[in-house]
């Protein structure tokens, strides 16, 4: 597999806010300091009161896949390097429901889930939803293992 590709960079600038976190730190999201509600995707405004004061913060990781599938193909030469590439939708315990990379062992619906929070290879932030049984948060899980540039 030839890694002459970059992931893609278009981010809004609050979304780019994500890539300056510490992935180490656990799973970071923006929390309204108005009425508590987390937030995803990364905004400017509360979804729920439209209150300004939205501040990163760790939350519970955990949640449960609501669908996922595999993309075969992609107009992308990152992705297109790293076919089959799984994606899936992930509603966490505290609320939001994201779009996530999904470990291949994470595969079938209600499956449950720890999302963590990672780099590209651009050193973008992403999401990585692997099983919640996962030894050190990934396990064997090679995709996930490529995915992150980890060796």
């Amino acid at each position: 597999m030839s890694n002459s590709a970059l992931p893609p960079q278009n981010r809004t600038p609050v979304g780019k806010q994500m890539s300056h976190l510490d992935p180490t730190g656990g799973l970071k999201l923006q929390v309204c300091e108005d009425c508590n509600t987390v937030q995803y995707p990364p905004r400017e405004l509360c979804k729920h009161c439209l209150g300004p004061k939205l501040e990163w913060a760790k939350i519970d990781a955990g949640g449960t896949v609501l669908a996922c599938t595999t993309l075969f193909t992609s107009l992308e030469p990152y992705f297109r390097e790293r076919l089959p590439w799984r994606i899936g939708t992930v509603k966490l315990d505290c609320g939001p429901v994201l779009m996530t990379h999904i470990a291949a062992s994470c595969h079938r619906r209600d499956a449950r889930v720890q999302v963590m929070f990672a780099r590209d290879d651009g050193g973008s932030a992403l999401l990585v939803a692997v099983p919640e049984s996962a030894v050190n948060g990934i396990g064997e899980e090679k995709s996930v293992v490529e995915l992150m540039a980890l060796e």
